[in-house]
Protein backbone atom coordinates (compact mmCIF):
# COMPACT_ATOMS: atom_id res chain seq x y z
CA UNK A 1 0.00 0.00 0.00
CA UNK A 2 0.93 3.64 -0.32
CA UNK A 3 2.95 5.61 2.20
CA UNK A 4 1.10 7.47 4.91
CA UNK A 5 0.44 11.17 4.30
CA UNK A 6 2.20 13.44 6.76
CA UNK A 7 0.27 15.88 8.95
CA UNK A 8 1.18 18.67 6.53
CA UNK A 9 0.09 16.65 3.47
CA UNK A 10 -3.16 15.72 5.22
CA UNK A 11 -3.87 19.34 6.09
CA UNK A 12 -3.07 20.43 2.55
CA UNK A 13 -5.40 17.82 1.05
CA UNK A 14 -8.25 18.79 3.38
CA UNK A 15 -7.85 22.43 2.28
CA UNK A 16 -8.93 21.58 -1.28
CA UNK A 17 -11.77 23.82 -2.43
CA UNK A 18 -14.07 20.81 -2.92
CA UNK A 19 -13.88 19.92 0.79
CA UNK A 20 -15.60 21.58 3.74
CA UNK A 21 -14.77 20.20 7.20
CA UNK A 22 -17.61 20.27 9.71
CA UNK A 23 -18.58 19.21 13.23
CA UNK A 24 -15.04 19.53 14.55
CA UNK A 25 -13.54 17.08 12.06
CA UNK A 26 -9.98 18.17 11.23
CA UNK A 27 -6.63 16.88 9.99
CA UNK A 28 -5.40 15.67 13.38
CA UNK A 29 -8.41 13.32 13.56
CA UNK A 30 -7.48 11.53 10.31
CA UNK A 31 -6.30 8.01 11.10
CA UNK A 32 -3.61 5.91 9.41
CA UNK A 33 -5.84 4.14 6.85
CA UNK A 34 -7.20 7.42 5.49
CA UNK A 35 -3.75 9.01 5.55
CA UNK A 36 -2.55 6.21 3.24
CA UNK A 37 -5.57 6.78 1.01
CA UNK A 38 -4.82 10.52 0.94
CA UNK A 39 -1.25 9.87 -0.23
CA UNK A 40 -2.60 7.78 -3.10
CA UNK A 41 -5.41 10.18 -3.94
CA UNK A 42 -3.14 13.24 -4.16
CA UNK A 43 -1.29 11.55 -7.02
CA UNK A 44 -4.56 10.62 -8.73
CA UNK A 45 -6.00 14.13 -8.40
CA UNK A 46 -2.90 15.62 -9.97
CA UNK A 47 -3.77 13.82 -13.23
CA UNK A 48 -7.36 15.15 -13.36
CA UNK A 49 -8.38 18.18 -15.39
CA UNK A 50 -11.09 20.50 -14.06
CA UNK A 51 -13.57 18.68 -16.28
CA UNK A 52 -12.40 15.31 -14.91
CA UNK A 53 -12.90 16.58 -11.37
CA UNK A 54 -16.47 17.61 -12.12
CA UNK A 55 -17.14 14.19 -13.65
CA UNK A 56 -15.65 12.37 -10.67
CA UNK A 57 -17.65 14.49 -8.22
CA UNK A 58 -20.86 13.56 -10.07
CA UNK A 59 -19.79 9.91 -9.94
CA UNK A 60 -19.20 10.15 -6.18
CA UNK A 61 -22.59 11.79 -5.59
CA UNK A 62 -24.22 8.96 -7.54
CA UNK A 63 -22.74 6.27 -5.31
CA UNK A 64 -22.53 8.05 -1.94
CA UNK A 65 -25.94 9.60 -1.47
CA UNK A 66 -25.32 10.03 2.27
CA UNK A 67 -22.13 12.04 1.66
CA UNK A 68 -23.37 15.62 1.78
CA UNK A 69 -22.55 17.84 -1.19
CA UNK A 70 -23.31 21.55 -1.26
CA UNK A 71 -24.29 22.31 -4.86
CA UNK A 72 -24.11 26.09 -4.40
CA UNK A 73 -20.55 25.98 -3.05
CA UNK A 74 -19.42 22.86 -4.96
CA UNK A 75 -17.94 21.06 -1.98
CA UNK A 76 -18.36 17.85 -0.01
CA UNK A 77 -19.09 18.23 3.70
CA UNK A 78 -16.81 15.96 5.71
CA UNK A 79 -17.82 15.31 9.30
CA UNK A 80 -16.06 12.00 10.00
CA UNK A 81 -13.49 9.41 8.97
CA UNK A 82 -16.24 7.56 7.13
CA UNK A 83 -17.13 10.63 5.05
CA UNK A 84 -13.47 11.11 4.14
CA UNK A 85 -13.10 7.42 3.22
CA UNK A 86 -16.11 7.59 0.89
CA UNK A 87 -14.70 10.66 -0.85
CA UNK A 88 -11.26 9.08 -1.24
CA UNK A 89 -12.71 5.83 -2.61
CA UNK A 90 -14.74 7.88 -5.07
CA UNK A 91 -11.75 9.84 -6.32
CA UNK A 92 -10.00 6.51 -6.87
CA UNK A 93 -13.11 5.25 -8.77
CA UNK A 94 -13.57 2.20 -6.55
CA UNK A 95 -17.37 2.17 -6.82
CA UNK A 96 -19.01 0.13 -9.54
CA UNK A 97 -22.33 -1.43 -10.52
CA UNK A 98 -22.66 -5.06 -11.54
CA UNK A 99 -23.83 -5.76 -15.07
CA UNK A 100 -26.30 -8.42 -13.93
CA UNK A 101 -28.56 -7.26 -11.16
CA UNK A 102 -27.33 -3.67 -11.06
CA UNK A 103 -25.87 -4.10 -7.58
CA UNK A 104 -23.71 -1.21 -6.36
CA UNK A 105 -20.37 -2.38 -4.98
CA UNK A 106 -17.03 -1.17 -3.65
CA UNK A 107 -13.75 -2.65 -4.90
CA UNK A 108 -11.44 -3.29 -1.95
CA UNK A 109 -8.45 -3.54 -4.25
CA UNK A 110 -7.72 -2.59 -7.82
CA UNK A 111 -5.60 -4.27 -10.45
CA UNK A 112 -5.21 -2.48 -13.77
CA UNK A 113 -5.77 -4.98 -16.58
CA UNK A 114 -4.39 -3.08 -19.55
Amino acid sequence: MYKEATQSETEQFLQNNFIQLEDGYEANKVKTANRKRIALTVDTLSTYSDEDRQSIFSYIKGYCEDLQYDESKSHFKLKSEDDLKKLLYGIEQRYYTTVLGGEKRLANSVLVLS
